[in-house]
């Protein structure tokens, strides 16, 4: 039942049917249009925000209990050989605004749109396990990685797999230990997106899509969470807000 949802979306009406349709989507080049996005690099960070403070992480889950440290330590020591990343709400007032760095109306979003966004990044190997959250669009300015999406919504079958990954999946553990012990099977029981993301690319998440990625290279970017008006939940059975 696998799904390869790597063709090419245009930044119109392709993408806006793909997210009336409540349909995973990569649209090659969409974060080529922001230039200052574009310019995203260790030395940036540093430059502009070495004493924000970020969380990091060696396994697939512990963003949420991890360790705090700033941007200018994190890429001043070995630590930059693990995974980072910063979650900011848009009314928060101590937040850079890294969405400064996306010109608005564009092709994909209203300003308003915009909830919480979350820099990440890491070296190749990292990456996240299963999970899923509101309506995301994910902009990489800089590497390469490796998606799986598939629909756990309630009244899916995937919505059993989904818990099931949720509960039996945690600290210490990695998005290629679940590959190989899940992913076969996954496919074989849902219908399942698989893609890479590359430089320069963006991919449309949408709300109730459980998602699992793994950074091929090493990767710099941002993910921009919308509200969601139709009726989904933004994150069950928890929240992290």
């Amino acid at each position: 039942m696998s799904t390869d949802a790597a063709r090419t979306l245009s930044p119109g009406n392709d993408f806006e049917r793909c997210v009336a349709e409540r349909r995973p989507g990569l649209v090659r080049g969409g974060a080529t249009r922001f230039e200052r996005l574009m310019q995203w690099s260790p030395a940036w960070f540093v430059e502009r925000y070495a004493d924000v403070r970020c969380r990091y992480f060696d396994d697939g889950w512990s963003m949420f209990d991890s360790p705090w440290t700033t941007f200018g330590e994190f890429f001043g020591s070995d630590m930059a050989q693990r995974y980072y990343a910063l979650k900011r709400y848009v009314h928060d007032p101590d937040a850079p605004l890294f969405i400064d760095d996306l010109d608005f109306p564009n092709p994909f979003l209203e300003l308003s749109d915009v909830r919480r966004h979350i820099v990440f990044g890491g070296r190749a190997g990292t990456g996240v396990l299963p999970h899923v959250h509101g309506d995301a669009l994910n902009f990489l300015p800089v590497g390469r990685k490796r998606w799986v999406l598939f629909d756990c919504t309630p009244e899916t079958p995937g919505h059993g797999l989904w818990q099931r990954y949720w509960t039996g999946y945690g600290e210490g553990q990695t998005f290629e230990d679940w590959y190989a012990a899940e992913f076969e099977a996954l496919t074989a029981a849902v219908p399942t997106w698989t893609f890479e993301q590359g430089p320069g690319d963006l991919v449309y998440v949408p709300a109730g899509f459980c998602h699992a990625v793994l950074n091929l290279e090493p990767v710099i970017g941002v993910v921009i969470e919308r509200p969601r008006t139709d009726g989904y939940p933004i994150w069950w059975p928890r929240g992290d807000d």
